[in-house]
C-alpha cells in the first residue's frame, strides 16, 4: 500500500487505522459487503490520519484512544472520493475501477452517504463536540468547492485567486482540519492550533497543487488515472491556467477549452506545451513555497521529534510521483 508510512517509520499507528477500517467495512452485510471489500482493496495513501496522528504525537496522546477520529477522517475523505467519481463520472482511481463503475451512479452516489453516516457515527460516538462542529464545517466547504468547480468547468478565464479559492476548500481545509482535531482532543493552546491549522492549510495547498502537475506530469501506471484526466473534464488547474497565461498559443488553447474539442491529441499537445514552456517547473516552485510557508509554523509547535517529521511530510509531498 502506498501510505504515508514510507515518509516516516513513527506512524505506526496507521496500522491501528488499517485494522479499525477492516473491522468497520469488512463486517457489513448485505448490500455494502462487496461494495466495502472494494473500497479495502483501492486503499491510498492515508495522508490525512496520518497528519491527525504526527499532530496528537506532540502532546503525548494515546493514539488508540482517538482512533475514532482518524477512522472517521479517513471514512469521509473516501466518500468525498466516491461522489467526486459521480460528478466526473469517473472509470478508474488508484488504478481499480470506480465504485459508479462497477455497480452504477445511483449506488455510487448512496455510498459516498453511506461512509458519510459512518464517520458521523464515529465521531457522535467519540463524544467531541468541538470536533464534530469541525468535521461538518469540513463536508460543508469540500462542498462548496466542488460545486465551484463544476461552475468553472471549461472557462479559461478563472483567475490564480479563483483556482487557490476552490483548491482551498477541497482540499487545504481538510488537511487543516486534521491537524486542528489533534489540538482539539489534546487540549492544545491558542499558539498551538494557529500552528497546526497554518501547517495543515499550507501543507494542503501545495499536496493538491503537486496532484494537479502530476495529472500531467505523471502516468496511468503510478497515478491509477489517465493523464490529462482533469483537463478532459474542463477542470483548470494551475498548469493549464500558468500555460494560458504566458503561451503564445492562448487564445487557440482557450477556445477549444470552452468548445470541449478537448481530445487525446489536444492532451497530448497540452502536456507537450507545458514541458517546453516550463510551465511544470513553475508549478512545483509555486508548490515548494506552500512546503515552506508550512514549515514556517513547525517551530511554533511544542519541541518534539515530530517537529523533524513533519518537515520531511513537506518533502515527501513535493517529491511524490503518484
Amino acid at each position: 500500500m502506498k501510505n504515508i508510512e514510507m515518509c516516516d517509520e513513527n506512524l505506526v499507528p496507521l496500522r491501528q487505522l488499517e485494522e479499525g477500517l477492516t473491522t468497520i467495512l469488512g463486517s457489513a452485510g448485505y448490500p455494502m459487503e462487496k461494495i466495502n471489500d472494494h473500497l479495502l482493496c483501492s486503499s491510498g495513501k492515508r495522508i490525512r490520519p496520518a497528519l491527525f496522528y504526527l499532530a496528537l504525537g506532540f502532546w503525548g496522546e494515546e493514539s488508540a484512544a482517538h482512533l475514532p477520529v482518524a477512522l472517521a477522517i479517513e471514512l469521509i475523505h473516501t466518500a468525498t472520493l466516491v461522489h467526486d467519481d459521480v460528478v466526473d463520472c469517473s472509470v478508474k482511481r488508484r488504478g481499480n475501477q470506480t465504485i459508479n463503475a462497477v455497480w452504477g451512479q445511483q449506488t455510487a452516489v448512496l455510498t459516498g452517504d453511506y461512509l458519510f453516516a459512518e464517520a458521523f457515527s464515529l465521531l457522535a460516538a467519540y463524544g467531541n463536540i468541538d470536533v464534530l462542529r469541525k468535521m461538518a464545517a469540513l463536508v460543508k466547504e469540500i462542498s462548496e468547492g466542488e460545486i465551484q468547480q463544476q461552475q468553472e468547468c471549461y472557462r479559461a478565464d478563472i483567475s490564480y485567486a479563483d483556482y487557490y479559492e476552490r483548491i482551498s476548500k477541497k482540499t487545504a481545509r481538510f488537511f487543516s482540519a486534521c491537524t486542528s482535531c489533534a489540538g482539539l482532543v489534546s487540549g492544545a493552546d491558542n499558539e498551538s492550533m494557529a500552528a497546526l491549522s497554518e501547517y495543515g492549510f499550507h501543507l494542503g495547498m501545495a499536496f493538491q497543487i503537486v496532484d494537479d502537475l502530476l495529472d500531467f506530469l505523471g502516468s496511468e501506471e503510478v497515478t491509477g488515472k489517465p493523464v490529462g484526466e482533469d483537463l478532459r473534464q474542463g477542470i483548470l488547474t494551475l498548469p493549464v491556467l500558468h500555460l494560458l497565461n504566458i503561451s503564445p498559443y492562448r487564445e487557440e488553447f482557450t477556445a477549444k477549452i470552452s468548445r470541449r474539442q478537448i481530445d487525446d491529441q489536444f492532451i497530448a499537445r497540452i502536456t507537450q506545451e507545458l514541458k517546453a514552456s516550463k510551465c511544470l517547473e513553475y508549478v512545483q516552485a509555486v508548490a515548494v513555497g506552500f512546503v515552506q510557508q508550512a514549515n514556517k509554523n513547525v517551530g511554533r509547535l511544542p519541541f518534539h521529534p515530530n517537529r523533524e517529521t513533519l518537515r520531511k511530510l513537506g518533502n515527501f509531498i513535493v517529491d511524490r510521483r503518484f
